[in-house]
């Protein structure tokens, strides 16, 4: 994980303690992050639930928090193809 000014750069096969770090370094600092952006996303795919459901509330506890992984709806991985997400509010 990085900063790059309000940008926030992770990976998306975190493990699930190093998600638990992520989120006691991200919540303190919630309020600069503008942008959540991600680390060879094309070529990685999210290995744990936990890293979406993370993501998801994020979003919820900022709407305007750009996610676009999320925001679209769809992404689509180099190795796994096209995603769709679901959400409903």
């Amino acid at each position: 994980m990085q900063i790059d000014g309000d940008r926030l750069n992770i990976s998306l096969d975190l493990k699930y303690d190093e998600i638990e770090e992520l989120k006691k370094f991200v919540l303190p600092r919630l309020e600069y992050i503008e942008e959540v952006g991600f680390e060879d996303a094309d070529d990685d795919f999210p290995t744990s639930s936990a890293i979406i459901a993370f993501l998801i509330s994020l979003k919820k506890s900022k709407p305007s928090i750009k996610i676009n992984i999320l925001d679209n709806k769809e992404y689509s991985f180099k190795k796994f193809g096209k995603a769709n997400w679901i959400c409903y509010e």
